[in-house]
């Protein structure tokens, strides 16, 4: 399995992070590990172009509905 691997993308351009998702597709990537520092504007199924999506959170983020179950998918 394929897997595309980022993190901090707190202070990055979601189009810095579509391009990047759509070089992953083109290598054949089947999901997306997130190590961290995300932020809630960046939980979009479509900016991970529908990938599953496994994401680290920090402790004050599990109270944040943006950040529940199923955002983004998977």
């Amino acid at each position: 399995m394929k897997m595309l691997v980022m993190s901090d993308t707190h202070g990055i351009e979601e189009g810095i992070i579509k391009s990047i998702v759509e070089i992953g597709k083109k290598w054949g990537v089947e999901i997306v590990i997130h190590c961290g520092d995300i932020v809630a504007k960046h939980v979009k199924n479509e900016l991970f172009s529908n990938f599953p999506v496994i994401c680290a959170i920090v402790q004050n983020q599990l109270d944040d509905p943006v950040f529940g179950e199923g955002k983004p998918s998977g």
